[in-house]
């Protein structure tokens, strides 16, 4: 790579065993998420890990301290349609918050289906995804001036729009770690 090298990529394989929304039922359940036009039950805002977290559903998902983060387990949390919603809610430093869950739920499924692969087995018609994720923890570069590290953010913006899900780049992943 011009202007650079990868000296290393980390990264874990993400569940995609889910097909449906129902794992966030539990967030009614727990009363996290309130009656039927599904209200997001509001706290006092404290920042945790460097987010401002105002409501139930977000300490729920970040706040490993929290009553309510164990209404996931951890292979739930290892599945990639529960780090799209997570992600979805949590937001970036500039994210304007939903109210109602009902929002982040569509825009779960929206870009689920957009980005995953669903298949039916036509022996026993059970509905499976064939499609692979992964979480991108790490990517150690050396990067030797600031015109090359624009022009990696550039090829990346450009991948995803050539893989046609354009949608995602409203996500704020927190996806890559430089070491200059």
């Amino acid at each position: 790579m011009p202007g650079g090298q990868y000296t290393k990529v980390g990264f874990k394989k993400l569940k995609c065993d889910l097909i449906n929304l129902e794992v966030f039922n539990k967030l009614e359940d727990a009363g996290i998420v309130v009656n039927e036009n599904k209200a997001i039950k509001m706290m006092l805002e404290e920042e945790i890990k460097g987010i401002m977290v105002g409501d139930k559903l977000r300490e729920c998902l970040i706040n490993e301290d929290s009553e309510n983060y164990c209404v996931f387990n951890e292979e739930e949390r290892r599945e990639f349609l529960f780090k799209l919603f997570s992600s979805l809610v949590l937001g970036g430093a500039m994210c304007q918050y939903e109210d109602k869950a009902t929002e982040y739920f569509e825009r779960t499924k929206e870009l689920y289906k957009s980005i995953v692969s669903a298949r039916k087995d036509p022996k026993t018609n059970n509905i499976f995804i064939e499609s692979h994720a992964f979480e991108i923890q790490k990517i150690e570069v050396i990067i030797e001036n600031i015109k090359t590290l624009l022009t990696i953010y550039h090829r990346m913006i450009t991948s995803l729009l050539d893989l046609k899900i354009e949608k995602i780049l409203k996500i704020s992943f927190m996806l890559l770690s430089l070491h200059l």
